[in-house]
């Protein structure tokens, strides 16, 4: 099971992963013509970006919100919600893998919308899909757009990094950024299911 090019497999909670991507990540979306300048720039729609984006334009900020993967960041994404999710359903007695990967799918896309590049664009944040580059203190870059902001707020989160710990490397040690709920595709769950732990 595997991503294919007009979309993806059959699998176990493959439509909540079809919404979920609707909602954070659509391909469709195409990122708004820029303003001459912004109030304020976010870089990074994880939770402190979105956080941000939403204040400041509820107070009536011109703000453009850049993210280069999926509103909703490593939380809504990879980590506090699929990983909750996952462990709620676990421990309920008579649970198959394939229960508690569909119910974490299920979740992650009913809470998807609070994320969504809709909810955003409809609050007044011109949402640009896309890495950023700083062109200047003042000046990024997204795609072909040039966005100008008074603020730019780094809320780019962090990343998982291996120690230099002899072997560990060697041990296939699962990260947030390895685990099985964070490819596009559920094909990583097999080689996590045959495991031994």
């Amino acid at each position: 099971m595997s991503a294919t090019a007009g979309g993806l497999d059959a699998y176990v909670g493959a439509e909540h992963d079809r919404v979920w991507r609707r909602l954070v990540a659509p391909s469709d979306y195409r990122n708004p013509t820029p303003k001459e300048r912004y109030h304020l720039a976010v870089i990074g729609a994880g939770p402190a970006g979105l956080v941000t984006a939403i204040v400041a334009a509820g107070l009536g900020a011109h703000v453009a919100l850049i993210e280069r993967t999926a509103l909703g960041g490593d939380c809504l994404n990879l980590g506090c919600v699929p990983s909750k999710a996952l462990l709620d359903r676990a421990r309920r007695p008579g649970t198959s893998f394939e229960d508690a990967f569909e119910w974490l799918r299920a979740v992650r896309a009913r809470l998807a919308a609070h994320d969504s590049v809709e909810r955003y664009v409809a609050a007044g944040v011109d949402v640009f899909l896309g890495a950023a580059q700083f062109i200047d203190e003042r000046t990024l870059q997204c795609g072909d757009a040039r966005l100008r902001a008074r603020r730019i707020v780094i809320a780019t989160g962090a990343r998982p990094h291996l120690p230099d710990i002899n072997g560990l490397a060697d041990s296939r040690p699962l990260t947030i950024a390895s685990s099985p709920v964070s490819g596009w595709s559920p094909s990583c769950c097999a080689s996590f299911r045959q495991r031994q732990w």
